[in-house]
């Protein structure tokens, strides 16, 4: 018996701990999705310039490089700018980068004017970084017989202007893990601004700018391990159930029976008789009134005593 209830001990923690292990399986997905980087690149776009001075009696130079002083416009001649662009990728392509770079007249008004595309060119892309570096001079003073022109035709007057270059480059390479289509327009800005606090001035914008991104693809992951531990877990938790409900009902029926009183009453009824009322008990001998002649006879077998 001992035993029994012993195996009854082991499968039912077994049957708990196989409970627990079909209940993680199963909380994990059988697929899960996955970003994976398959290339990145990147790209620069930097500007430096020279401002080269009329004569002059405000700086004791010929030129400013940036960041040297405030740029007057009455003394300035030219702004001699130098653009350097890069873009790199992370694997082997080929393909071109396009670029166009256009001078733009702006007015706080409303008005806008293109000038000219200060360049442009096609550069093979072969390889993995390629860089472009463009030079051009603009004379922010070449521009004021046309704003008087347009103000006169719009009716619109300001005191400051804004010379716009911006470069458009269109980025076309193959790769061997996908395509790069980029379109990047950063822009520089000068602006003339006549009534500033510090007078009648030039202001050079900040037009570096600099990116990166990736070539990512989604992968869908199946987990084709966890179909054969979710077959495992079904049959560990069936086997064990049912060795625990086999000990289980091994030791009910190992059990003594119990009789019914219905029963008990029933084997002995032979030798019960129905009295009437408590047997009286005299000197030598008891009286005994039963309900009937059977019963008399039943109390004298049982007495061994003639009726």
């Amino acid at each position: 018996m001992r035993k029994r209830y012993a195996f009854v001990l082991i499968f039912g923690i077994g049957v708990i701990l196989s409970s627990l292990y079909l209940y993680r399986i199963h909380s994990i997905p059988l697929s899960e999705e996955k970003i994976i980087i398959l290339a990145s690149y990147y790209y620069d776009i930097s500007y430096d310039y020279i401002v080269f001075l009329k004569p002059n009696n405000v700086y004791n130079v010929s030129f400013l490089r940036a960041g040297e002083g405030i740029i007057y416009r009455r003394i300035t001649d030219f702004i001699d700018f130098n653009m350097s662009y890069s873009f790199g990728v992370s694997t082997y392509g080929d393909g071109a980068i396009r670029y166009v770079i256009t001078l733009i007249l702006e007015s706080p008004a409303g008005w806008e004017r293109t000038i000219c595309n200060i360049s442009e060119g096609v550069i093979p892309f072969n390889g993995k970084e390629v860089r472009i570096i463009e030079k051009f001079k603009i004379n922010p003073n070449a521009y004021w017989d046309l704003i008087e022109a347009i103000e006169k035709e719009t009716g619109t007057s300001s005191s400051k202007y804004t010379i716009k270059i911006v470069p458009r480059i269109h980025v076309y390479i193959n790769t061997n893990v996908g395509l790069i289509n980029e379109y990047y327009s950063p822009e520089l800005n000068i602006v003339l601004d006549e009534s500033s606090e510090n007078g009648d001035i030039i202001i050079v914008s900040d037009g570096n700018d600099s990116g990166y991104k990736e070539i990512k693809e989604r992968k869908i992951i199946y987990k084709n391990y966890l179909i054969s531990q979710r077959y495992l877990s079904y049959f560990l938790i069936s086997s064990l159930s049912c060795g625990l409900v086999y000990f289980l009902l091994t030791i009910i029926r190992s059990r003594p029976k119990v009789k019914s009183i219905e029963k008990t009453i029933g084997s002995i009824n032979d030798i019960l008789a129905n009295i009437v009322e408590e047997p009286l008990s005299k000197e030598g001998y008891t009286i005994v009134r039963v309900s009937s002649l059977e019963d008399l006879i039943k109390v004298s077998d049982n007495l061994l005593k003639p009726i």
